[in-house]
């Protein structure tokens, strides 16, 4: 069998491109599988042995992406049950929060109502940017470091592979 050498130099332009295409991410690793199969099934000459070789290429595509969507599935779950469940600290945290929000409602909401309404003078009560910048940070969903070694804890239990850092700690998991 002759070889065509314009099929070989696609095949290695389409190899070097799906090299370069899977350390971007597994949506283009798919695609790569699928730009490097078709200059391969090309060479193939018997049109059943062809459509056969596409079929088994669209199913391992197929086998990839539902993987990957299962891993996400799993990754979103531990997150999820992660945050909904954080025994750590969540009633100081609900309390110092509800505080906050009263302060801030008193300042922007009660304060300027009694002026107009009532033509009662009250100063705004002191809230110091620090501790607005708690506030802003917990309400932002940070959960603390004794749950983020909860989550390093979850990864590390994950099956396939999975990394995690915290605090410049990396920790992975190959399984």
């Amino acid at each position: 069998m002759a070889t065509n050498p314009s099929a070989v130099s696609n095949i290695a332009t389409v190899v070097s491109a799906a090299a370069a295409g899977a350390t971007s991410g597994p949506a283009s690793l798919i695609s790569a599988i699928a730009e490097l199969a078709k200059p391969l099934i090309d060479l193939i000459p018997d049109p059943q042995k062809k459509l056969e070789a596409q079929q088994h290429v669209a199913d391992q595509q197929f086998a990839l992406a539902q993987a990957q969507i299962a891993q996400q599935d799993t990754i979103i779950q531990a997150t999820s049950s992660n945050v909904k469940s954080d025994p750590h600290m969540s009633g100081q945290r609900a309390y110092f929060c509800g505080g906050i929000t009263s302060m801030l409602l008193f300042n922007y909401a009660m304060t300027p109502l009694l002026h107009a309404l009532l033509r009662i003078d009250i100063a705004p009560l002191p809230i110091p940017a620090s501790v607005l910048s708690i506030f802003a940070v917990i309400m932002l969903g940070f959960v603390g470091i004794p749950s983020a070694l909860d989550m390093v804890q979850a990864v590390a239990g994950m099956p396939g592979e999975s990394q995690v850092s915290v605090l410049g700690v990396k920790v992975g998991n190959k399984s």
